[in-house]
């Protein structure tokens, strides 16, 4: 089962875990046999971490 999505990113640890997981996600998903219900769910998850990066990416480097 993959690990819990955190609310914001504090670490930089963190920031490249999800990163990772971020670029896991896309090659799993250019899968064009990919069940729709499947994408979907996937797709969820992968705007989320992709959110969560984001987030973390203007908080340090607006500094």
């Amino acid at each position: 089962m993959a690990k819990a999505l955190p609310d914001r990113i504090e670490t930089y640890e963190q920031y490249e875990e999800l990163l990772a997981r971020l670029v896991d996600g896309a090659k799993k998903l250019s899968n064009p046999l990919l069940d729709d219900d499947v994408r979907e769910k996937m797709m969820a998850v992968y705007d989320r971490i992709d959110g969560l990066l984001g987030d973390y990416s203007e908080r340090v480097y607006r500094q």
